[in-house]
């Protein structure tokens, strides 16, 4: 690893790019697999009034979440089930194309709405558990990997793809503050209007 890490030194402004490979390789479980496993994505599935409350964590008066059949949560969950895996932008395209069970196109957009958010409700999720847990987490590669760079700092620039906050918190567990931790990091994924490599239009 340093023999490699040596070379940014002598090329300065070079770009590391992290994704949820990064993520993945410390073993959280942000892969959209995990995702249709989780009590998040249930809520989805099911018209279960208790399970929605304890996913969202306020009254249901306060919720803009519709409680309906999702047919695009089915369709993901089937693939899923049948592949042990899924690319959640591919199936949304094919859902899409075989015209959503004859489902009409406001309707579409809510469904995939619906699970935009819960997706979102569930990164948060995973990302209050790495914050707490981040000590935890010094012997995986992708952290002595970031500790390392760190000896190079001023040569160096990360483009963020996560949706998740683990790098930041990496390098504030090394003592790297806010003002510094925002001119080493872009994170590239920050419209409230993009997911899933997706747009919603509301």
């Amino acid at each position: 690893m340093n023999t490699q890490l040596n070379d940014v030194s002598k090329h300065p402004n070079v770009v590391v790019i992290i994704g949820n490979g990064f993520d993945l390789s410390m073993e959280l479980k942000t892969s959209y697999k995990d995702f249709v496993k989780s009590k998040y994505f249930k809520c989805i599935l099911e018209k279960n009034e208790t399970l929605l409350m304890d996913c969202l964590d306020f009254k249901r008066n306060n919720s803009k979440i519709a409680l309906y059949d999702n047919g695009l949560a089915k369709w993901v969950q089937n693939v899923t089930t049948i592949q042990n895996w899924v690319d959640l932008e591919v199936e949304i395209g094919k859902y899409c194309k075989s015209n959503g069970h004859n489902r009409d196109s406001e309707t579409i957009r809510k469904e995939i709405f619906a699970i935009r958010y819960f997706f979102y409700k569930y990164l948060y999720f995973e990302i209050e558990r790495t914050q707490s847990s981040i000590k935890d987490m010094t012997d995986y590669f992708g952290y002595e990997f970031i500790k390392q760079l760190l000896n190079y700092k001023d040569a160096f620039h990360i483009w963020n793809f996560n949706y998740t906050f683990t790098l930041g918190n990496i390098l504030a567990h090394n003592q790297i503050n806010g003002q510094e931790i925002s001119e080493i990091i872009e994170n590239i994924l920050t419209s409230n209007n993009t997911s899933l490599g997706i747009f919603i239009l509301s």
